[in-house]
């Protein structure tokens, strides 16, 4: 699940992005579900002209974050999807959203 809300200055805040622990077993084969929420996101904030996403990171979502939308920007505690990772973000979640 993604929990998040939008703020008075138009912005989404993520308050934290989930997925069952299995979601994450590579001999199932699955995998990738935190990829598709942050996608389903970026669509949702390209229909809403939102230009900011953020949130907070714990230990083990902080590395996620970095290495999938923040282009090796290292992150400790909080995060913020903006400029040139937001649009590449929402351009991949409009082109998800079109092909699923």
């Amino acid at each position: 699940m993604a929990w998040c809300r939008r703020t008075w200055c138009h912005h989404l805040v993520l308050d934290f992005l989930a997925c069952h622990p299995f979601a994450f077993d590579a001999r199932s084969g699955n995998g990738g579900v935190g990829s598709a929420m942050l996608l389903a996101l970026g669509f949702v904030t390209a229909r809403s002209n939102i230009g900011l996403i953020w949130g907070e990171a714990t230990e083990v979502s902080a590395s996620f974050y970095s290495k999938r939308v923040l282009r090796g920007q290292p992150v400790k505690d909080h995060f913020f999807i903006q400029d040139e990772n937001l649009a590449t973000l929402q351009q991949d979640g409009n082109r998800f959203a079109i092909e699923s």
